[in-house]
């Protein structure tokens, strides 16, 4: 896997990012969770789009 290349992995590391591997279902999840948090701040932030 292209995150085991520790200059892929470190690279992403200094973009702020933190590299994890998993399935095609685990990431629709982890969408969906980061979506409904994000949704939520922005609601309650009343942020709309100019």
């Amino acid at each position: 896997a292209v995150l085991a290349q520790s200059d892929v992995r470190d690279a992403l590391i200094r973009q702020g990012l933190t590299p994890s591997v998993g399935t095609p279902e685990e990431l629709a999840a982890l969408i969906k969770t980061d979506l409904a948090r994000w949704q939520k701040v922005v609601t309650d932030a009343k942020i709309t789009a100019d």
